[in-house]
Formats: structure tokens, sequence, C-alpha cells
């Protein structure tokens, strides 16, 4: 399985019809996509704020939308 963008819509090429590997496949990429986006908006943030982050990281939440560690600098 594999997902890609095309016309404005994101296609998913299908090899087997099994609903986990397709939500997989879908996660996968969503973070690959927004790890993309956070390789150029992190660095432009830092630049602002004047605050360097040591990394961040892209997990699948049910509940909670985002945190920061302040001390550690992590995002």
């Amino acid at each position: 399985n594999s997902c890609f963008f095309q016309n404005g819509y994101i296609e998913m090429t299908v090899k087997d019809k099994d609903y986990e590997n397709c939500k997989k496949t879908l996660l996968n990429f969503y973070k690959s996509e927004l790890i993309k986006k956070l390789d150029i908006i992190v660095p432009e943030c830092e630049k602002i704020t004047g605050i360097k982050s040591i990394g961040y990281c892209v997990k699948n939440m049910r509940s909670r939308w985002g945190s920061c560690y302040y001390t550690k600098r992590k995002l």
C-alpha cells in the first residue's frame, strides 16, 4: 500500500484490502508529510523566539494534541 498527493487529493494504492494495513499506511503518510513541514517551520520559529529546541517527536495521540517540555527543550 502507498499514499501520494495528486491533483489536490491524497491517493492510496491498495494491494490488500485489510483495513488495519490501509489505516497504518495513511497514518504513516500523514506523519511523513507533517515531519517535512516541521523541518521547515521549527527552524523558523526558533529564529523568531530565539529558543533552540533539541528536536521534536510525532506520535499518534488520542486525547492530547501537543505538548512541549521547556526544561528539556523538546516539542
